[in-house]
């Protein structure tokens, strides 16, 4: 079941300002992701997009590192909204194409850097590990990630890490939620 599209007038009273401040965002009211389903509820909406901005802008990892856990993430959990929204943008960024392909069409990878293969183990191993309804990240993930991401503070780049994928699994969960997401991915 799709929800029909957010209105001014659909949204609580108390929460029309919030309302034009995000679509005036946007520059219209999202139709698909998970900002089509999130804009139902304004001012919690811009407190997302504050936390997407800050995870962004406070990350320890570059950007390329960034848009590669997206993808892991995207392709751990079948969503091919976030899939889609970064596939590109990481190939822009220097993820070779060779890794973006084999990571959607779940084949062996080719050889990676060492940085970019802790970002993908953790992001598979978190993903697969049976604790991760709980927001746990299993002993091996956390081990590789502290080889691989560095020792300095490195529990708090594990942390922004596994904020950050479970920043993605939310989103794509809306987006699923919303229907938006099919199983499968596109090539992209």
């Amino acid at each position: 079941m799709r929800l029909p599209p957010a209105t001014r007038d659909s949204v609580p009273a108390d929460q029309r300002d919030a309302f034009d401040e995000v679509v005036k965002g946007y520059g219209s009211v999202p139709r698909y992701g998970p900002g089509s389903v999130m804009i139902n509820v304004p001012k919690a909406h811009q407190k997302v997009i504050a936390l997407n901005r800050h995870l962004r802008n406070s990350a320890t990892v570059s950007k390329k590192l960034q848009e590669l856990a997206m993808l892991v993430t995207a392709r751990e959990f079948d969503c091919q909204y976030i899939w889609n929204a970064h596939a590109a943008s990481g190939r822009s960024l220097g993820i070779a194409d060779a890794v973006v392909d084999a990571l959607r069409d779940r084949k062996e990878l080719p050889k990676l850097p060492a940085d970019e293969a802790a970002v993908i183990r953790f992001g598979q191993r978190a993903a697969a590990h049976p604790s991760r309804q709980q927001g746990l990240v299993p002993v091996g993930a956390r081990a590789a990630g502290k080889r691989r991401l560095g020792r300095a503070r490195p529990h708090l780049r594990q942390l922004r890490h596994a904020r950050d994928a479970g920043q993605f699994i939310r989103r794509g969960s809306a987006a699923g939620a919303e229907g938006s997401a099919p199983s499968g991915l596109r090539h992209q």
